[in-house]
């Protein structure tokens, strides 16, 4: 994974740009909503994240991976919690402890499962919300492929309402088809349509990783339990 050497830190990390910081809690990764306040050298001054509407004061010493993304990719900054304040505004100091990465964004992790979304909305003809029966067959933080027997066409919208199994799981996408595959069965024809998300929520994108994570994690296990 190359890293971006020619890029300081402030042309990344600008001030005001939503981040999300990664860090590990029970020994898996959580990921927190922040922003960027300042940035001088080696160093960031980010707003404290919050949970449930109360802060998280990451310790001191601990290790946080901050998270931004461009339009051309996401990149990644390993970092150190060098201290934490509440007055005048509730900020973490943080210190890289190593290069930026870049990431494209085609490199989401993408998982294999069943998810029936509560509701999932298309145009009509008409221009008005028509329900569109389908199932999520896999899915990452950049998209998702949904499987049909309503024939959708490429570029068309597709609303949906998911409920992940983690906390506070409810999230809701706007997605563009981008390609559509017709598939037979013995109960006849369906389809498959790759859907990339648009202007996904920081928090959301966050959900979905979190999910993604917890479910690999689980299989590996489920496996492990049957060897």
């Amino acid at each position: 994974m190359p890293s971006s050497p020619r890029r300081s830190l402030d042309q990344i990390f600008g001030i005001s740009l939503a981040i999300s910081l990664e860090f590990d809690e029970a020994e898996a990764p959580q990921f927190a909503v922040s922003r960027v306040e300042d940035v001088q050298g080696n160093r960031l001054w980010v707003a404290m994240p919050m949970r449930a509407g109360m802060y998280l004061p990451l310790p001191v010493n601990s290790t946080v991976a901050a998270h931004i993304k461009h339009e051309d990719a996401t990149y990644v900054l390993p970092t150190r919690v060098v201290s934490r304040r509440l007055q005048p505004m509730p900020m973490l100091e943080l210190q890289a402890i190593g290069e930026v990465q870049r990431r494209q964004q085609r490199q989401h992790v993408r998982l294999q499962i069943v998810l029936v979304p509560i509701m999932a909305l298309i145009a009509g003809p008409d221009g008005t919300d028509v329900r569109l029966a389908t199932t999520i067959v896999n899915i990452s933080a950049g998209g998702a492929l949904l499987r049909t027997r309503q024939k959708l066409t490429v570029d068309q919208e597709v609303h949906l309402s998911v409920e992940l199994p983690v906390p506070d799981g409810a999230i809701s996408i706007t997605a563009r088809v981008l390609r559509v595959e017709t598939r037979r069965a013995d109960r006849g024809l369906f389809y498959e349509a790759g859907c990339g998300f648009l202007d996904l929520a920081d928090q959301d994108r966050d959900l979905i990783t979190k999910f993604i994570f917890r479910a690999q994690t689980r299989q590996r296990q489920e496996t492990s339990t049957l060897q």
